[in-house]
């Protein structure tokens, strides 16, 4: 099989960028496996560490010593981990440079990302990522990434079309999961007999070439009786004909004003979600414009989902009147839990401030990724909720609320109160994950910014924004008192990173010296 590769590096720069590390003590730490066996991290960065010795150009730090060192400092080896913890890592083993990664396995395909941290700086000096067809290719694929890294050779742009003009055998399609026990048949309708398939839409190698996986469409009572509830009332959940969006009936549920948790959920759920990349739902509030927009949030659990831990995946949506659809990404999914193991799906919400008439149906897989918006995308902070549910902040002792002070959008704008720099808090800022994933079609990132400074000295402001494959853009610039905006091409973000697989956004300020107070406001991708 031929591997097909994705990167785009000039010579000189790869050659000037590694070279300055030659002969450095480096650290690689394990990768991190998503949708893909969790040995296959482990043996990325055995394989890496392996050929950086023999190609001879640095001292790399064996896995012993590495775990060692971690274990008297109660951390994990794995690469699932903040630039700013490998950072301490490399430090303690008295590294130059330190490698983290990840392995994304997509239906046959899989990726490798790597991001090499300078430890002196914190920077992540250069991100690389290569992709093959097949398990057997891994090795070549790691061989090749580590010639990347000592600037022995360079994947030029022409080198890829030639390699990606070379016929690949077309890729053996998984089979769809089987249902976990007592999951009832997935709906479909076969082909007649006699009658050849129609041709589709075109899907990604990798992916179920066959119709949206149903998992409930609510048209009988057995359907309502896979899922549970925390309601008292037992009339709270039942059929309903309004708001179908698959078949003639939805799922209505109703629910009370109350400052407590209420809750539904199901575990007669396929395990594996490895095959598909979304798993979707319809949603519709039966409210009216006036009514105050509530949050709900999607909890899903593996196998290894605790309540001590709390280590399940969550992610909170502002509903408002009307209908929606709601999706997660399993590549998302993926980073927190064990995609093969799910055990149950909860839609959970607190502090409904009224009564809400809410209508669900279609929970389902899809296997084609929604085509790039092309209408503007903001953030205008009118509500508390609102800047709740899309916006967290990333650490502690970080304050966000609305305020009507000097908001450029609507009525008001997102108060940011942020500490300074603690030991475990140089990057104090909030992150989101509710813009939409593809931003191929905006030319723009913007946001406008007032920084109260009160006669105080200036501060860095930084913008992160992630991918998918866990690479990152980042950017920064000088806040001077008053109103500041951002302005960001897409096409520059684009540079360094899949701009159609966003995962997040982050805003913080770079080791602030002093308590600062920031008012966001029309943050957008346009």
């Amino acid at each position: 099989m031929k591997i097909s590769y994705r990167i785009i590096v000039i010579f000189v720069v790869c050659l000037f960028t590694f070279s300055a590390y030659a002969g450095e003590k480096v650290a690689v730490l394990d990768f991190k496996s998503i949708l893909a066996s969790e040995e296959l991290g482990t043996a990325v960065a055995e394989i890496l560490r392996t050929e950086l010795v023999g190609l001879g150009n640095y001292t790399v730090i064996e896995r012993g010593m590495l775990e060692q060192v971690m274990q008297e400092q109660s951390l994990q080896l794995t690469g699932a981990v903040e630039s700013e913890t490998a950072v301490k890592i490399g430090k303690l083993v008295g590294a130059k440079l330190v490698v983290i990664g990840s392995i994304v396995k997509t239906g046959s395909v899989y990726t490798i990302n790597a991001r090499f941290i300078d430890v002196e700086t914190g920077i992540v000096k250069v991100g690389q990522n290569i992709r093959g067809e097949g398990e057997d290719q891994i090795s070549n694929m790691v061989h090749q990434l580590a010639l990347i890294i000592t600037g022995k050779t360079v994947i030029t742009e022409e080198t890829s079309a030639a390699k990606a003009a070379t016929p690949t055998p077309e890729p053996t399609q998984p089979s769809p999961p089987s249902p976990g026990p007592g999951f009832p048949p997935q709906p479909g309708r076969p082909p007649k007999p006699g009658v050849p398939p129609q041709p589709g839409p075109p899907q990604e190698p990798g992916f179920p070439q066959e119709e949206t996986p149903l998992l409930f469409s609510f048209e009988n009572q057995e359907q309502i009786q896979q899922w549970q509830s925390s309601f008292k009332s037992s009339s709270a959940i039942h059929l309903s004909q309004d708001h179908a969006t698959n078949g003639t009936h939805a799922l209505q549920v109703i629910l009370s004003k109350s400052d407590d948790w209420q809750e539904i959920h199901t575990t007669n759920i396929p395990a594996d979600w490895s095959v598909y990349r979304i798993f979707a739902f319809d949603l519709y509030n039966n409210a009216k414009p006036s009514d105050e927009v509530w949050p709900l949030v999607l909890r899903i659990d593996d196998d290894q989902t605790t309540p001590i831990k709390r280590n399940w995946f969550a992610r909170e949506y502002p509903i408002g009147p009307g209908a929606t659809t709601i999706r997660i990404y399993i590549e998302d999914l993926g980073q927190k839990q064990n995609v093969r193991r799910i055990r149950q799906v909860m839609l959970t919400t607190k502090a409904l401030p009224q009564d809400v008439e809410v209508y669900l149906d279609s929970f389902r897989f899809e296997s084609i990724v929604p085509p790039a918006p092309t209408t503007p995308f903001s953030f205008s902070f009118e509500t508390a909720l609102e800047a709740r549910a899309n916006w967290q902040p990333t650490q502690r002792f970080i304050r966000l609320s609305p305020s009507n002070q000097h908001a450029t959008q609507g009525e008001s704008a997102l108060q940011l109160e942020l500490p300074r720099k603690l030991p475990n808090n140089q990057y104090p800022g909030i992150v989101s994950s509710a813009f939409p994933r593809d931003w191929s079609n905006y030319k723009q990132f913007a946001a406008d910014i007032y920084y109260d400074q009160k006669g105080r000295e200036t501060v860095t402001l930084g913008v992160r924004i992630d991918d998918a494959a866990e690479t990152r853009f980042t950017w920064d610039m000088a806040l001077q008192p008053g109103a500041n905006k951002i302005s960001l091409p897409v096409a520059t973000i684009a540079k360094a990173i899949d701009i159609s697989r966003i995962q997040a956004v982050y805003i913080f300020l770079v080791e602030p010296t002093q308590r600062t107070t920031l008012y966001l406001d029309n943050i957008r991708v346009e």
